[in-house]
């Protein structure tokens, strides 16, 4: 006789995704670091609800807010081991989501024509000199 298959019993996301923690686990971790509040609020900001970010959903308002998440996260001080282990995610993963936030952060901001150090230090179409100034 073949091998018996186990039941599944793993909790999946939306997309059939096998999670290795369930959604309570989760949102336990974010409790015992106070943070399940900030990463609600980011989540409803974005149009998502924690659930949809927690679970993995690929959504790109999903996608969005958890990247946001990761990147407030990272601001408070934790490796990004640590943040991977929070939120059930690869570490690397972590990574690639702050800098995709970084990245929608500075198109923001350039889309609304806020200036940053780096901005301020390139030449102004139509000048001759490296700091800017106009042709005379």
């Amino acid at each position: 006789m073949g091998k018996r298959s186990k039941p599944a019993t793993d909790t999946k996301n939306a997309s059939g995704e096998v999670l290795r923690r369930p959604y309570h686990q989760l949102v336990k971790g974010l409790e015992d670091r106070n943070w399940r509040q900030l990463a609600a609020d980011i989540a409803v900001d974005h149009h998502a609800t924690l659930f949809e970010v927690l679970t993995g959903q690929k959504m790109p308002h999903v996608v969005d807010a958890r990247d946001q998440i990761i990147a407030t996260i990272r601001t408070q001080g934790l490796s990004w081991p640590a943040i991977g282990a929070l939120l059930d995610m690869n570490h690397t993963s972590c990574l690639s989501a702050n800098q995709r936030h970084q990245e929608r952060i500075s198109q923001l901001e350039h889309q609304n024509g806020a200036t940053t150090a780096e901005h301020s230090s390139t030449p102004h179409p139509g000048s001759s000199h490296r700091n800017g100034t106009p042709k005379t």
